[in-house]
């Protein structure tokens, strides 16, 4: 008889250091951050002061060449210029000598100080990369260590034990997800808001060389709104914020009119059944999955113009079938070597195993050249409340 209470202890023990490690990672990745922030806001002034530099530079070339002339003119005419001339014009060039000098000197200074802190920069990005690495690879193992529940289940046979598990799985993995998008929009948006600060900062070199100061800056503003646009993709990519908003049909509406736009593919979406009562959550989330994945693969893959998606509300199952009319695939050679190798590719073990999880059914007919149709049956439980 397996002892559930040695091993969720043992569990929850794993469980607890491995989450400990993750945050010393993450308080390592926030300082990391906090640092690169602080040496590209130094690069950004540096730059400004070696620009400054080179003009003042620049200037006193001009005065010293104007003041080297006057000299060999005095020098040459000595007859008709007092001594005192001669030495005001021999003191003058010294004077300009020794202050080219020393802005040469801060400029060379400047210059390694710039190359100092872009290597700085450059090595906490390593930091910040292999901070998230390795914060990857917990998150892995927790995901590992959490899928190993399920075994626990079928060797304890309690089939409703099982389905909580199962459930935990899912639940587990989009909590993870949204950690992720939480940490996106607290990073790198974070990081475009202190671009614009940059950009601002900019704005000194309206003094000295406008054109290109405005420039420069429209075109930095530009990559800032790109890469606000791009960021906010990718959070919902990770996770939907509108399901828990606006529901399962709204959100997958949205989804479907956005990947026309982007992709040409005409999608047509079809809904039958009463889909206005609330599933569970982690029903909603497995069926966004199962179709964004699909429609990730038609876009990649496929080569299809059009795509029928067809949703059915019965009762206690909720009926999904995807079409389209692309080039097909060898479907069970692809979901082997996806179970094998656990490999992204087409993602069709990860539907299938979402589905399965859920005590559902999946299947895809396809063949090359001939399109392909995934269907998908999971069984569905109603919340007591309704889309808001």
């Amino acid at each position: 008889m397996v002892d559930v209470g040695q091993l969720d202890y043992i569990l929850k023990n794993v469980v607890n250091t491995i989450k400990q490690s993750q945050q010393q990672i993450n308080y390592i990745n926030e300082e990391a951050l906090k640092e690169w922030n602080e040496l590209q806001q130094r690069l950004v002034d540096i730059q400004c002061q070696i620009r400054l530099i080179i003009d003042e530079v620049d200037s006193l070339e001009k005065l010293l060449r104007k003041s080297r002339q006057r000299l060999a003119q005095v020098s040459k005419n000595f007859q008709i210029f007092s001594e005192e001339e001669v030495k005001a014009a021999y003191d003058e060039a010294s004077e300009l000598q020794l202050k080219l000098a020393l802005k040469r000197q801060l400029e060379k200074q400047l210059q390694e100080q710039r190359k100092d802190i872009e290597q700085r920069v450059k090595r906490v990005k390593d930091t910040l990369e292999k901070a998230d690495r390795i914060s990857s690879q917990i998150a892995a193992a927790l995901a590992l260590i959490t899928s190993d529940l399920s075994d626990i289940a079928n060797e304890l046979q309690d089939m409703q034990f099982k389905e909580f598990m199962n459930n935990r799985i899912i639940m587990a993995q989009e909590e993870e997800r949204q950690r992720l998008a939480r940490d996106i929009h607290d990073g790198p948006a974070q990081s475009m808001s202190n671009l614009l600060l940059k950009a601002e900062l900019c704005d000194r070199l309206l003094d000295t060389d406008v054109r290109a100061a405005h420039n420069e800056l429209s075109e930095l503003k530009n990559m800032i709104r790109n890469s606000l646009s791009e960021i906010r993709k990718v959070i919902f990519d990770l996770r939907p914020m509108s399901l828990d908003d606006l529901g399962l049909i709204p959100t997958l509406m949205q989804y479907v009119e956005d990947f026309e736009k982007e992709s040409g593919i005409t999608v047509d979406l079809k809904i039958k059944g009463n889909h206005t009562v609330a599933l569970k959550s982690i029903v909603e989330v497995a069926v966004f999955r199962v179709i964004q994945e699909a429609l990730n693969n038609v876009r990649k893959h496929s080569h299809a113009k059009n795509v029928l998606i067809y949703l059915e509300f019965l009762d206690k199952m909720l009926n999904i079938r995807i079409n389209d009319d692309g080039v097909g695939f060898d479907s069970k050679t692809i979901l082997k070597t996806e179970e094998r190798e656990h490999a992204a590719g087409f993602g069709l073990y990860s539907m299938k195993e979402r589905v399965t999880l859920l005590n559902g059914k999946f299947d895809i007919i396809t063949s090359p050249g001939e399109g392909t149709t995934i269907f998908a049956s999971i069984p569905i439980e109603r919340e007591h409340k309704t889309n808001g």
